[in-house]
């Protein structure tokens, strides 16, 4: 029989009991830190039949019409992105599987990376970007990674360069105002044996830009993006002129140095700051004992 759907993550209920469910010891963990877990979905499978069992219990005592096999909690995280999700778990009355083995596409699956972060940015902007690169050719190292060439190429053509694969994060649960966790379709030992193959990236949102130059004067100017509050005086009136010199950067599209005439265009071109981007190294988050 049909049993109704309550589309909840599950994981809101659990930290109202307490945290130490959700995460033990979460109180420990340093502000402004970012640190990786490890998914516990025996622990999540068994909650969820719970879960499922009671409300079952529940329907049967208010004489609901059901033959108490249906599935009505299947999501324990909070699901992201675009595509819709059909939950955590399978249908229960279809598991054949021990526990840890009855998810949707992670059937057969190690449990997911779960990276948690805890800081004033997630407070301040909670629309922060997150994802993970891994190298696909293992010949790379970090020392010989362009990250400025990397996030060009990805700003240009929106791909990762070869050689590179970009990894979402499936679901996210959030603690407070400052603390996300975030969980990639990748299985920790796969990040604890070859650590040195995968990033973790905190991203500003393109949808939120930024107006303004940089706090210190860079050595040398080699397209917008370097100009600082130095390299223009103020005028009359405290404004700053951004027609005063001609600076002829590849990358000025708007200006050709001809036009003395400030306009809002001219200011927001020069202005405009390109994301602000954190890679995070996988082997600074993991001890190999």
């Amino acid at each position: 029989m049909e049993a109704p759907k309550i589309p909840y993550a599950m994981y809101e209920a659990l930290k109202a009991r307490s945290l130490d469910y959700l995460v033990p010891n979460l109180n420990l963990i340093r502000n402004n830190t970012v640190v990786l877990m490890q998914e516990n979905r025996k622990f999540i499978e068994a909650f969820m039949v719970g879960l499922n069992h009671e409300m079952c219990r529940e329907l049967v005592w208010r004489e609901y019409p059901t033959d108490s096999k249906g599935t009505i909690f299947s999501y324990f995280w909070e699901p992201i992105g675009s595509q819709p999700s059909e939950g955590d778990i399978k249908q229960i009355a279809k598991w054949d599987r021990p526990l840890s083995g009855n998810g949707l596409k992670r059937d057969g699956l190690q449990d997911r990376t779960i990276f948690a972060i805890k800081a004033d940015l997630i407070r301040r902007y909670p629309d922060v970007e997150f994802y993970a690169i891994m190298i696909v050719d293992t010949q790379s190292g970090e020392s010989k990674i362009d990250w400025q060439k990397f996030f060009n190429n990805y700003d240009e053509n929106g791909k990762a360069p070869i050689g590179f694969n970009l990894i979402d994060p499936e679901i996210e649960a959030r603690v407070g105002e400052d603390t996300l966790f975030l969980g990639y379709p990748i299985p920790p030992k796969e990040i604890y044996q070859n650590p040195e193959n995968y990033y973790f990236v905190i991203s500003q949102a393109p949808s939120l830009p930024r107006f303004g130059l940089d706090s210190k004067k860079n050595p040398a100017l080699n397209s917008i993006n370097d100009l600082s509050w130095a390299d223009f005086s103020v005028g009359q009136g405290g404004w700053i002129d951004p027609c005063q010199k001609y600076f002829g950067f590849s990358d000025d599209a708007i200006w050709d140095g001809k036009n003395d005439s400030n306009t809002s265009a001219i200011i927001a071109q020069f202005t405009l700051q390109l994301p602000v981007r954190l890679v995070v190294p996988a082997n600074k988050l993991v001890k190999i004992e």
